[in-house]
């Protein structure tokens, strides 16, 4: 049994080996390039000036009317390059119109992803090399940065920076330089295997085997432990055979518990995978005409004052201003564009109109409403989206809807196994329950901890390799 033991162990050792020096390797990179090679935006979100109440100022309805726009999906207010624009959401493609004489700013969509680039990374003067629209996730923009579709915009410098930006929410994906580019490809070949390809189940299928066997491979090291304690305790301390084994034991005893947590961590997340959904398929898809508008924007900011956004949701089946104040926190206002009048409390209800909506419940059936306004150890900043109402219904109380009024997408669905996984990945993974310690300590002892799977894995390679010298030597000899 003993000898059966070990040949198990011995055999699926060697299969993980290269698995566990790449994902070992790849993890201790992680933290060294979020510490020492991070990139600071020089804004994370978009901090534009107030529009104010203008006669001069045309209303949306006018301008869709003069450029022959009859349906439209959504129409915000913006500034490209310090100048107001309608945003003009038709069939999926935006456009910009000038709030004052209508005209159309031609490739507005990339000169508005130019203009925001230049704005989160704080560079007015740098040229600009390309700018492409990105409409999947790739190996230099991963799904953790959630917002598509988005420009990537890349910049003429020595740092070769490429920043990726949402414009229908004004948002950022994400900035890369040429060494998170380099980080990331590492990363994403060694950590993720992307070198498998796209397909979701073939790559997480083999990450999940491997993960299996890791965690079976550790878990067999311990039993044999457990069941031979005893003989170990009484073998020879100066023997020189056995030193190399006695040095592997010992590790491995030691920092079991890290190759245990991180395969058992890294396969739930993994299996988590085949599941995955693309939160930016539920953005609402429904249209509006230029004829329902009967109230002038103009009309609407005489009530609001000053603003800080504007877009039209279909809120009960009519639509809307949403219209944001430049008041702190303050909730958005609704107001009909047929008579004008205000809605109280109707983001919230928006909220759970979107949230029943995706999750199929009933509108009435609500548990839980709360308002997000900032990130949390639930709706972390990987979810991109504030701020949100994280809505819960009665009918499902495991499962929350986290809601983006302003574009209708949820950041997050949480249930409980999604909540389990992420408590999993966080605590057994990346070690956030070390977040007390400060970010670079936590760092610096999981970076440790993954080197000492690098140490064992090395051991034992070298004893296997020992063993198998010995005995060709004893082949050659008794041949």
């Amino acid at each position: 049994m003993k000898a059966r033991l070990y040949k198990i162990h011995r055999i699926l050792s060697l299969i993980v080996f290269i698995p566990v020096i790449l994902w070992s390797l790849s993890g201790i990179l992680h933290p060294v390039m979020a510490n020492w090679f991070r990139i600071q935006p020089a804004e994370r979100f978009l901090k534009q000036a107030p529009f104010e109440a203008d006669s001069s100022r045309l209303s949306p309805q006018d301008v869709c009317q003069l450029n022959q726009i009859d349906a439209f999906q959504n129409i915000k207010m913006v500034y490209v390059d310090q100048k107001e624009h309608y945003q003009v959401k038709t069939d999926n493609q935006l456009q910009y119109f000038d709030t004052h004489d209508a005209t159309e700013l031609m490739d507005g969509d990339k000169l508005y992803a130019q203009f925001l680039a230049r704005y989160y990374v704080g560079d007015t003067v740098s040229p600009i090399n390309n700018v492409e629209l990105i409409t999947e996730y790739t190996g230099q923009y991963k799904v953790i940065n959630r917002l598509l579709p988005v420009y990537k915009v890349s910049f003429e410098r020595e740092d070769g920076m490429d920043v990726y930006v949402e414009t229908s929410s004004s948002g950022l994906g994400t900035m890369n330089d040429k060494y998170r580019k380099s980080y990331l490809w590492l990363f994403s070949n060694f950590h993720n295997w992307d070198f498998l390809g796209k397909n979701v189940w073939v790559k997480s299928t083999a990450i999940l085997l491997f993960s299996i066997s890791v965690f079976i491979t550790g878990i067999l090291g311990l039993i044999i432990y457990w069941k031979n304690w005893k003989t170990f305790r009484l073998q020879k301390k100066k023997n020189p055979n056995l030193t190399l084994r006695k040095r592997h034991r010992k590790i491995s005893l030691a920092t079991s518990i890290f190759l245990l947590a991180f395969a058992f961590s890294g396969g739930f997340h993994t299996f988590m995978k085949y599941d995955s959904i693309r939160l930016n398929d539920y953005e609402p898809s429904i249209s509006f005409s230029s004829q329902d508008f009967k109230v002038p924007l103009s009309a609407i900011m005489e009530q609001s004052g000053p603003i800080s956004k504007m877009g039209i949701v279909n809120y009960q089946g009519n639509p809307f201003f949403r219209i944001q104040d430049t008041a702190k926190h303050s909730s958005p206002k609704y107001y009909s564009v047929l008579n004008g009048q205000e809605i109280p409390g109707a983001d919230r209800n928006y909220a759970v109109q979107r949230a029943a909506q995706i999750l199929a419940a009933d509108e009435n059936d609500v548990l839980e409403t709360e308002p997000i306004f900032k990130y949390n150890h639930e709706y972390g900043f990987i979810n991109k989206r504030l701020p949100v109402w994280k809505v819960t219904f009665k009918s499902n109380p495991d499962k929350s809807c986290y809601i983006e009024t302003a574009s209708g997408i949820p950041g997050a669905i949480v249930d409980a196994s999604d909540q389990l996984e992420g408590a999993s990945f966080s605590f057994l993974h990346k070690y956030h329950m070390l977040d007390f310690m400060g970010k670079g300590w936590r760092d610096l002892l999981l970076s440790l901890a993954a080197f000492s799977l690098v140490v064992i894995s090395l051991t034992g390679f070298a004893i296997w390799m020992k063993v198998r010298k010995k005995q060709k030597t004893k082949s050659q000899v008794s041949s």
